[in-house]
């Protein structure tokens, strides 16, 4: 096979969301700067305006979180409550101070907690300029060539037009994509594919490409934000008529619009992106999470093994909202792809979906640009995926790289590091470590062959039946759901079996080696066959779930798991469930659809569909079906196995494979 996979693909843009705003603080000069060092083709300062009427970079209008203006006495007396697009504020405006009173403040990380790095430098940079924004670029280009594109958004423009007032209670009465486009002009940035204007508005984008930019003599790309549209609640609300709201003003937006159409609910349609195509859009630009879609998981997941469990959602689907808008003939562009774990979610399987295969998941879409607070990870991956890698390699958080395999060819040893690294992969085709490379974790229902190497490798199966072969190494093995077979290179009597710790361990004494095995149900020697396990650590786990409604206790797993070594079966060991006292104790005097709830809340981490919470309950009040009866049903469905790595991650392996 090929190391790289044939495409005729161009590069999508990578835009420095806020700069580089995972690693120093957001909307500073040196933010933007180390973005576009990172290889960034696109830097995007949200726009505010001050009293005097400059334009500075803040992602907010709102000051409180993102400088040290609380430690500032001298403005104790700016502090006040707007409304601020439907929301009340507290706080301090950059509306209320002069550029030179904003000039004495200091930046501060907008989320410490999850970016402390970056909070190391806090009250190091001033407040940046739309000025010196365009003066950073255009050196840039001056020293290296490269023409940096910028992408400013105009933050709250129809609270800045309309709605919004001063501390001392005046309307503010400013346009700032009038402004922006005037600055621009001003210092001579006028290339219309170097700059991309965006809103989440819809009314100040029309007059942009209708009225402000053909005025000026520029035409700019316009970039249509999805995710609550403020001026049309404004202009389709009657009560707001004395402040301005027109509704006439969308008079040649070819979609019908409400006050409900704020939301966007309506805006993600064909129709009305054929509507922004025709009169003014050349981007869309939806939420990730839009196109990705997730739900809430019960319980949050610790994505990383430091003891805190930040990832709170698991994908359900995709969402191809680029075809929506290439049918419309406008580009697409999501936002913001970024690696901190409580911004990460799960895969179906119960895995944690990490950044490269998030990024992939997107480009494979078809995407014009895509905005990161990662512009390092995002320029790797981009390459790697328009060059058509086989593997794409994308730094991780232990020092190594995740690398998404597409083609197992391409996972070489350059795609490894001297950290940890951890290969990805879907497909079906048999896959060997790289001599560099310590872990691998399968996904999806294949049936792969896997061959690891000589270090101490960590390999996690997927649903398939999968097949691992012996190397050197002092290896853990998780088979996963299927049927899962472990080839020895020796015969029966070269190794010695026993339970430990909730795994079996395999000692090869010829080799001086430990696998250390979960879930594999056949063992292949060099003489033979033989059953591992008949009942294994993830059959037991939902048995434990489902009758006991907990995790299995350490002497508990390894009595069954001795048990499933010697044969028993998964329905055997179940009966001796069903008559314990800790289960009678939970299903006696238990009313049934309590017990049904927490069957689906124990086994299948979720709440029961009425549909399906009404047929059990029906069954059991019928005696059509026992309770325990119900709780193997629970425990060996499709449904539960394909979350047993989210109920129960095994949990030494978990850390470096979530």
């Amino acid at each position: 096979m090929a190391e790289t996979i044939a495409q005729d693909v161009k590069a999508p843009l990578v835009i420095g969301h806020r700069g580089a705003s995972a690693y120093l603080p957001e909307h500073t000069i040196e933010a933007y700067k180390l973005a576009i060092e990172q290889g960034a083709d696109v830097i995007e300062p949200d726009i505010v305006v001050t009293k005097d009427g400059h334009l500075i970079a803040r992602h907010e209008n709102l000051l409180n979180e993102t400088t040290d203006v609380r430690d500032h006495p001298e403005f104790a007396h700016l502090y006040t409550t707007k409304m601020v697009d439907g929301q009340t504020v507290s706080g301090w405006f950059a509306e209320d101070f002069t550029l030179a009173e904003i000039k004495t403040l200091y930046a501060r990380e907008r989320i410490p907690t999850i970016r402390p790095e970056s909070a190391e430098h806090n009250d190091q940079y001033r407040i940046a300029t739309l000025e010196e924004v365009i003066a950073l670029v255009n050196q840039v280009e001056a020293d290296t060539g490269k023409k940096i594109a910028i992408a400013p958004e105009t933050k709250h423009p129809t609270y800045f037009s309309y709605t919004g007032q001063y501390v001392d209670g005046s309307f503010i009465h400013v346009d700032t994509s009038r402004m922006l486009v005037e600055k621009l002009v001003e210092l001579g940035f006028t290339e219309g594919n170097r700059v991309y204007i965006q809103s989440f508005d819809v009314l100040n984008l029309i007059q942009l490409a209708k009225e402000i930019m053909p005025e000026a003599g520029v035409d700019y790309q316009i970039v249509q934000l999805l995710g609550g549209a403020a001026d049309i609640y404004f202009h389709f609300n009657p009560e707001y008529k004395e402040l301005g709201a027109n509704p006439d003003l969308y008079k040649d937006f070819n979609f019908p619009l409400t006050a409900a159409s704020a939301l966007n609910t309506d805006l993600y349609t064909p129709q009305a992106v054929k509507a922004m195509a025709a009169l003014y859009a050349d981007f869309l630009a939806p939420s990730k999470d839009a196109i990705i879609r997730t739900a809430t998981l019960m319980n949050p997941v610790d994505a990383n093994g430091d003891g805190v469990a930040q990832v709170t959602r698991i994908v359900t689907g995709i969402l191809d909202l680029a075809k929506v808008a290439h049918d419309a003939g406008l580009g697409v562009i999501p936002w913001t792809v970024r690696a901190d774990e409580p911004f990460l979610a799960l895969n179906p399987d119960g895995t944690v979906q990490r950044p490269v295969e998030e990024f992939v998941k997107l480009l494979d879409l078809g995407l014009d640009a895509i905005f990161t607070d990662f512009p390092d990870l995002g320029r790797m991956i981009v390459d790697q995926y328009v060059a058509g890698d086989g593997a794409i390699a994308a730094t991780n958080s232990s020092g190594g790289n995740d690398i998404l395999v597409r083609d197992p060819a391409g996972l070489t040893a350059e795609k490894g590091t001297e950290g940890y690294d951890l290969a990805l992969y879907g497909g079906d085709q048999a896959i060997a470590l790289a001599s560099n490379i310590e872990s691998l974790r399968l996904s999806g229902s294949g049936d792969v062959e896997v061959t690891g190497n000589d270090l101490n490798n960590i390999l996690l199966g997927n649903a398939g039946d999968n097949v691992f072969i012996e190397s050197r190494g002092n290896d853990r093995i998780d088979g996963g759901a299927g049927q899962d077979t472990l080839v020895l290179s020796g015969g029966r009597g070269d190794y010695d079996i026993q339970i430990v710790n909730g795994l079996v361990e395999i000692a090869n004494a010829a080799q001086g080696s430990v696998m250390r095995v979960s879930n594999v149900e056949t063992l292949r020697y060099a003489d033979g066959e033989a059953s591992l396990l008949t009942t294994g650590q993830s059959d037991l786990q939902g048995l434990y779930h489902a009758f006991f409604g907990r995790e299995a206790d350490a002497g508990g797993l390894d009595f069954w798991l001795a048990q499933g070594l010697a044969g028993q079966s998964v329905a055997a060991i179940a009966a001796s469930f069903a008559t314990s006292d800790e289960f009678r104790l939970r299903s006696e005097d238990v009313e049934t659809g309590a017990f049904v709830e927490a069957l689906y809340t124990k086994v299948l981490a979720r709440t029961g569909d009425q549909g399906g919470r009404d047929f059990w309950v029906e069954q059991i009040d019928s005696q059509a079906i026992s309770r325990a009866e119900v709780a193997l049903s629970f425990a060996r469905s499709d449904e539960a196995e394909s979350k047993i790595a989210l109920l129960t991650p095994p949990a030494d392996i978990w850390p470096d494979l979530a």
